[in-house]
């Protein structure tokens, strides 16, 4: 690891210049564009049933990709960004984790319960009297609550105090030194993806029972276990305990180590999000259908419509017979 230096006060530890662009298009790819994109045909694609929590999630990973990438959006690259923007960040980055992970246990809590009240009558007592969409509205500013509090408890712990700041070069900048700050995160976020991890088995046991329940009561119901929701919770369990538990270790890390990987693996959590939401079946089906129609609507503006007027040719003026006015008039007297 090569010796620290000093920036504007801050310590600053360089790092190979090939995983800046990778980083940063990481970053841009899932959190820029991808989930913006998928977020709004979430929103609009009315083949898609309405799922708010998922929403939010998607713009909870994005506020986590501008928290990661102030410095570089600033356009100052690997030159030393000032002191405030510094303190910025890192409070940003400390607020991040805790912010996806209270997402992420909403997003489970919904999940749950709609295993176990189908029909959403059951609630909080607090919250009853208040209409539904009040109610969710409270429940999506949660994460975002949860972001301000940290980025606050932050900024009061680093400023001004540039000595507990390490910018990694051509990164971020990220708060070390101070104990209070990295517990307070990472006591928080195991506590939140302990309770994750619990809500994901109770899910599991009661998906289960309703299956042999099922095929207990109706046997000609078919008892195999799709392959494609199989593949789906594998790869949804292995990414939460993966990317989470990495989150847990960029809070808690105190050593100013160089791990250049880490910080790509770090960059990735956004576009694999997006990954993981695309593949899923309603989703998957309503962009394909989108491109569907699209090319259709395409090809059928290029047909000639038939025109409502007939064209009447000089031979078909001629085939038609002439009238004697002679023969008429000796007709009607």
């Amino acid at each position: 690891m090569p010796d620290p230096l000093i920036c504007n006060g801050v310590q600053a530890l360089t790092s190979s210049s090939r995983y800046h662009s990778i980083y940063f298009g990481l970053h841009i790819a899932g959190g820029f564009v991808g989930l913006p994109l998928l977020a709004l045909t979430l929103i609009l694609c009315g083949r898609i049933p309405r799922q708010p929590y998922l929403v939010n999630f998607c713009f909870t990973w994005t506020l986590f990709s501008i928290s990661y990438t102030l410095t570089s959006l600033t356009g100052l690259g690997t030159r030393c960004p000032p002191i405030h923007l510094c303190v910025a960040q890192a409070a940003m980055i400390d607020a991040a984790p805790p912010m996806v992970t209270v997402a992420a246990l909403q997003l489970i809590l919904k999940i749950w319960q709609t295993f176990r009240d189908p029909s959403g009558q059951i609630g909080c007592e607090i919250l009853r009297p208040l209409s539904s969409v009040f109610k969710t509205a409270i429940y999506l500013a949660l994460p975002y609550v949860t972001y301000g509090v940290f980025v606050i408890l932050a900024l009061t712990l680093l400023n001004p105090q540039p000595e507990n700041l390490l910018w990694r070069v051509g990164f971020f900048c990220q708060p070390v030194h101070v104990a209070s700050l990295s517990l307070s995160s990472l006591i928080f976020c195991m506590l939140v993806i302990f309770i994750i991890l619990c809500f994901e088995l109770l899910i599991g046991v009661q998906y289960l029972r309703s299956r042999r329940r099922i095929t207990t009561s109706f046997p000609l119901a078919e008892k195999s276990i799709s392959l494609g929701l199989l593949i789906r919770l594998f790869i949804f369990n292995v990414y939460t305990v993966v990317s989470f538990s990495t989150c847990i270790v960029s809070v808690s890390a105190r050593k100013k180590c160089n791990w250049d990987w880490w910080v790509v693996l770090l960059a990735s959590f956004p576009l694999a999000t997006c990954i993981v939401i695309v593949l899923q079946k309603n989703v998957w089906v309503a962009l394909c259908l989108a491109r569907h129609n699209k090319d259709e609507s395409h090809e059928t503006s290029n047909v000639e419509l038939p025109s409502a007027r007939r064209v009447v040719s000089n031979s078909s003026l001629n085939d038609v017979p002439s009238i004697d006015s002679n023969k008429t008039r000796r007709t009607f007297t």
